[in-house]
Protein backbone atom coordinates (compact mmCIF):
# COMPACT_ATOMS: atom_id res chain seq x y z
CA UNK A 1 0.00 0.00 0.00
CA UNK A 2 1.56 3.24 -0.61
CA UNK A 3 2.67 5.19 1.88
CA UNK A 4 0.16 8.46 0.94
CA UNK A 5 -3.12 6.04 1.34
CA UNK A 6 -1.58 4.25 4.53
CA UNK A 7 -1.21 7.90 5.63
CA UNK A 8 -4.75 8.50 4.85
CA UNK A 9 -6.36 5.58 6.31
CA UNK A 10 -4.61 5.85 9.41
CA UNK A 11 -6.21 10.04 9.15
CA UNK A 12 -9.71 8.82 8.34
CA UNK A 13 -9.67 6.00 11.63
CA UNK A 14 -8.02 8.76 13.65
CA UNK A 15 -10.81 11.15 13.00
CA UNK A 16 -13.28 8.75 13.71
CA UNK A 17 -11.82 7.47 16.58
CA UNK A 18 -11.80 11.39 18.06
CA UNK A 19 -14.99 11.73 17.26
CA UNK A 20 -16.78 8.00 19.13
CA UNK A 21 -14.93 9.23 21.78
CA UNK A 22 -16.46 12.26 22.68
CA UNK A 23 -20.09 12.94 24.42
CA UNK A 24 -21.04 15.86 21.94
CA UNK A 25 -23.54 14.83 18.45
CA UNK A 26 -21.06 15.05 15.37
CA UNK A 27 -22.57 14.47 12.85
CA UNK A 28 -23.44 15.71 8.63
CA UNK A 29 -26.00 15.48 5.88
CA UNK A 30 -26.14 16.46 2.21
CA UNK A 31 -28.41 18.22 1.29
CA UNK A 32 -30.47 15.15 -0.11
CA UNK A 33 -30.57 14.65 3.74
CA UNK A 34 -28.27 12.32 3.85
CA UNK A 35 -25.91 11.00 6.53
CA UNK A 36 -22.43 11.46 5.56
CA UNK A 37 -20.74 11.14 8.81
CA UNK A 38 -21.98 10.42 12.56
CA UNK A 39 -19.96 9.32 15.96
CA UNK A 40 -21.29 7.21 18.11
CA UNK A 41 -22.91 9.29 20.57
CA UNK A 42 -25.20 11.05 17.58
CA UNK A 43 -25.86 7.46 16.88
CA UNK A 44 -26.90 5.89 19.89
CA UNK A 45 -29.27 9.10 20.48
CA UNK A 46 -31.25 8.48 17.37
CA UNK A 47 -31.91 4.92 17.89
CA UNK A 48 -33.02 5.78 21.45
CA UNK A 49 -34.98 8.50 20.01
CA UNK A 50 -37.00 7.72 16.86
CA UNK A 51 -36.49 3.71 17.89
CA UNK A 52 -34.56 3.26 14.34
CA UNK A 53 -31.46 2.42 13.25
CA UNK A 54 -29.37 4.79 11.23
CA UNK A 55 -26.47 4.02 8.93
CA UNK A 56 -24.06 6.09 7.22
CA UNK A 57 -25.42 6.64 3.59
CA UNK A 58 -29.69 6.21 4.16
CA UNK A 59 -31.46 9.31 4.59
CA UNK A 60 -32.25 10.75 7.63
CA UNK A 61 -35.79 10.93 6.34
CA UNK A 62 -36.19 6.82 6.83
CA UNK A 63 -36.49 7.83 10.97
CA UNK A 64 -39.78 7.32 13.11
CA UNK A 65 -40.26 11.22 13.77
CA UNK A 66 -43.57 12.94 13.85
CA UNK A 67 -44.57 14.77 10.74
CA UNK A 68 -44.00 17.88 12.96
CA UNK A 69 -40.86 16.83 14.17
CA UNK A 70 -39.51 15.78 10.28
CA UNK A 71 -41.15 19.62 9.11
CA UNK A 72 -38.98 21.28 11.81
CA UNK A 73 -35.35 19.75 11.08
CA UNK A 74 -36.06 20.23 7.49
CA UNK A 75 -36.75 24.13 7.39
CA UNK A 76 -33.59 23.89 9.96
CA UNK A 77 -31.54 22.22 7.52
CA UNK A 78 -32.83 23.97 4.85
CA UNK A 79 -31.82 27.49 7.02
CA UNK A 80 -28.18 25.51 7.26
CA UNK A 81 -27.90 24.99 3.86
CA UNK A 82 -28.74 28.63 2.87
CA UNK A 83 -26.10 29.66 5.26
CA UNK A 84 -28.20 30.96 8.30
CA UNK A 85 -26.61 28.35 11.37
CA UNK A 86 -29.39 30.44 14.09
CA UNK A 87 -32.31 28.14 14.39
CA UNK A 88 -33.89 30.66 16.62
CA UNK A 89 -34.66 33.00 13.56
Amino acid sequence: MPNSLLNNVSQLDLNQLIMDNTKELIWAIDSNYILLLANKSFIEIIEISSEKKIQIGEPISNLSYTEDTKQFWIASFQKCFNGKYNFED
